[in-house]
């Protein structure tokens, strides 16, 4: 027997722009953590390594999508986040503030400092845009320790997530 589908969509319409402002944040600040990067090792390849950890940390998105609707890839389901929703659990397991410690840590024990820097940077960038300026969350909702306390779910993490999206 086949599972219905369920849709979704945002409860206020002005959410609709949130995903372009969202993705042009992070598009900006990955930008300033290249230029800070670039200025202080002047190395391209450090200044790329910042730019794309700030922006391709968001590919965890995709291990939660394919938990709900393993190969079934609906672009725009993706990008309206309704993994989150049908699933009511929220991974993302790069978004946490932890990853930039521990990155350090594994840099400085291993010897390559300025790679680790540039990590760190670009996941810094990324995680304070989604922390100001993203959904409205729990504040200790980009700890990854913290969502795994709450077992990843949506309804403990963003009490509000009712609020902003209904069934259609």
């Amino acid at each position: 027997m086949k599972k219905k589908e369920k849709n979704f969509k945002f409860s206020d319409k002005k959410e609709n722009l949130h995903l372009i402002i969202d993705i042009g944040w992070h598009l900006i600040v990955s930008s300033l953590a290249f230029i800070i990067i670039y200025i202080f090792f002047k190395s391209w390849k450090l200044a790329l390594l910042a730019f794309f950890s700030g922006t391709l940390i968001d590919i965890d998105h995709l291990v939660d999508y394919f938990l709900v609707y393993k190969i079934n890839f609906r672009l725009e389901k993706f990008f309206k986040g309704y993994q989150f929703l049908e699933s009511r659990r929220v991974y993302v397991f790069l978004h946490g503030w932890e990853w930039i410690i521990i990155i350090l840590l594994v840099g400085f024990l291993a010897g390559f400092m300025p790679a680790a820097i540039a990590i760190a940077l670009g996941i810094f960038g990324h995680l304070v845009v989604d922390q100001t300026l993203g959904f409205r969350h729990e504040p200790l909702f980009y700890f990854l320790t913290y969502r795994i306390i709450k077992k990843f779910k949506l309804d403990v993490l963003d009490k509000n997530f009712k609020k902003k999206w209904k069934p259609i």
